[in-house]
C-alpha cells in the first residue's frame, strides 16, 4: 500500500532543504529524499522532516504517487505535495575520444579527485571563471591542471592552474588509458597535452525527467539551460499538488534555488492545509523570487549562449566523423544519426528507434540535448522539445534488489 505523506521534497540540495524546513515549519510532516550518503545541510531540519539518504525517486505516476528505492526498501508514496528540486546534472560535448571512462563530467571528477590519493595530470575544458573555480580546485587537491578556457580569457599560470585562452577539445587519444589531448583554437592552432583524465565542464541541464513523467506542460527555455516545467506564482507547475524549484525549473544560483524552495514549501504548506500564514509568506517570497531569477538571466547571459553555442559545433562536427559518437552508451556514430534524419526521421524518436540512440544506461542524459540539436541542424526547426526522446522510468539507473526492497 503507498504510504501517505503530507509533503514529498526529491532534492537536498539548496532548494530541496529549504522547501522541507520551509513546509515542516508551517506545520507539515515531510520527507526528503536524496541519493547522496551524506547530506549535512539536513541536519538542522528538525523532527518533522523524515530524510532518506541513499535513496533514488525513479518514477511518477498517475494521481502522483512517487516510487522510491533505498538502501534497504522499495517505497511507493502518496504525498499530498510533491516538491521536485532535483539540481542540474553535468552534460559531456561529443568529440573523438568522449566515450573513454577517464573522460568525466565536473561533479564525477571531484568525486575521482577526492577518492584518489595519486597525482593525476587533468585537463580541464571549460567556460570563463566557472571552469576556472573547478580547475583550482583540482589543484589544490594536489594535480596537476591544464585549463583550456573556451571563452578566452588572459593564457598564463596561476595558483597552479596553466590556463590555455580560446582552446577548445578537438580529440582524446588513448585505449585503455588516456595517451593524449588535442586542443584547437579559432586560429587553427593546436596545442597537444599529456593527461591521465579529462574534465568537460561545458554545459548543464536541468534535471526534468520527474516533471515530464508527472505530465506537467513543459517548455524548451535555452535561457534556463533547456527542458523546463512551465510555471506560474513561481513555483507552481500545471499539475495541481507538483511544484519545482531551483536548478530542476532553470539554471540559477544557490541563492535563488534556496528562495524559490522557501517559495514551494510555503505553497505546498497553503495547499495542504490552508495555513494562512503560508499564503501571507508565499506572497512576499514571489516577488524575492522574480527579482532573482531576473538577475540570474543577467549573468548567466554570456555563459549560457556559449553553451549553445559549443553544443551545435560539436554536433556539426560529430555528423560528418565516423570517429566520434553521438551515443556513447549505444555507441552511435554521429553520421548514422546524420543519415537517419536525411533518409527516415522527422523526429529523435525516429532516430532513436532507427539506431538506438539514447536507449543507454545513461537515459539520455547526454545524448537527449545532442540528437534534439542534430534534429535542428538537419531539419531546419528550431530546438524544441515537443517530441522529445521519451522519459520512462526508472529515471536513474536502479538493480532489480533495488526494485524488490532487498537491502542485501
Amino acid at each position: 500500500m503507498p504510504v501517505d505523506v503530507d509533503c514529498l521534497v526529491i532534492g537536498g540540495g539548496a532548494a530541496g532543504v529549504a522547501a522541507a524546513l520551509e513546509a515542516s515549519r508551517h506545520g507539515l510532516e515531510v520527507m526528503l529524499v536524496d541519493e547522496r550518503k551524506e547530506l549535512r545541510a539536513a541536519s538542522g531540519l528538525g523532527g518533522h522532516v523524515t530524510v532518506l539518504r541513499s535513496s533514488i525517486a525513479w518514477g511518477m505516476f498517475p494521481d502522483r504517487l512517487v516510487s522510491v528505492v533505498t538502501p534497504g526498501d522499495s517505497l511507493d508514496l502518496a504525498p499530498k505535495a510533491t516538491i521536485i528540486a532535483a539540481g542540474a546534472h553535468d552534460r559531456l560535448l561529443p568529440f573523438a575520444g568522449w566515450e573513454h571512462s577517464s573522460v568525466l563530467t565536473a561533479d564525477e571528477a571531484l568525486d575521482a579527485a577526492r577518492m584518489l590519493s595519486a597525482r593525476l595530470r587533468w585537463i580541464v575544458a571549460g567556460i570563463g571563471e566557472q571552469g576556472l573555480v573547478l580547475a583550482r580546485t583540482l589543484a589544490e587537491g594536489g594535480h596537476d591542471v591544464t585549463y583550456a578556457d573556451a571563452s578566452g580569457g588572459v593564457p598564463g599560470s596561476s595558483d597552479g592552474v596553466e590556463r590555455l585562452a580560446g582552446y577548445l577539445i578537438a580529440d582524446v587519444r588513448g585505449r585503455d588509458r588516456i595517451e593524449s589531448v588535442a586542443l584547437t583554437d579559432a586560429g587553427g592552432r593546436t596545442e597537444e597535452r599529456y593527461a591521465d583524465a579529462v574534465c568537460v565542464a561545458y554545459a548543464r541541464a536541468p534535471r526534468s525527467e520527474l516533471a515530464w513523467l508527472a505530465r506537467c506542460e513543459m517548455e524548451h527555455r535555452p535561457d534556463l539551460g533547456g527542458a523546463v516545467p512551465r510555471r506560474r506564482d513561481g513555483v507552481r507547475t500545471s499539475v495541481d499538488g507538483v511544484f519545482v524549484a531551483g536548478d530542476a525549473a532553470g539554471l540559477g544560483r544557490p541563492e535563488t534555488a534556496a528562495l524559490e524552495g522557501q517559495l514551494a514549501g510555503a505553497m505546498a504548506a497553503e495547499q495542504v492545509a490552508g495555513v494562512a500564514s503560508a499564503r501571507t509568506r508565499s506572497r512576499a517570497l514571489r516577488e524575492q523570487v522574480e527579482a532573482a531569477r531576473s538577475a540570474d538571466a543577467a549573468a548567466l547571459r554570456d555563459w549560457i549562449g556559449l553553451m549553445w553555442g559549443l553544443e551545435e559545433r560539436y554536433v556539426r562536427a560529430a555528423m560528418e566523423r565516423r570517429d566520434v559518437l553521438l551515443c556513447r552508451c549505444e555507441l552511435v556514430p554521429g553520421p548514422a544519426v546524420r543519415n537517419a534524419f536525411d533518409d527516415l526521421a522527422s523526429a529523435p524518436g525516429d532516430v532513436k528507434r532507427a539506431t538506438r540512440a539514447g536507449m543507454g544506461e545513461c537515459q539520455g542524459q547526454h545524448c537527449r540535448s545532442l540528437i534534439a540539436r542534430a534534429a535542428a541542424v538537419r531539419t531546419g526547426r528550431p530546438v524544441a522539445f515537443d517530441q522529445p526522446l521519451s522519459y520512462r522510468p526508472p529515471v536513474r539507473p536502479i538493480t532489480l534488489a533495488q526494485l524488490i526492497g532487498d537491502g542485501r
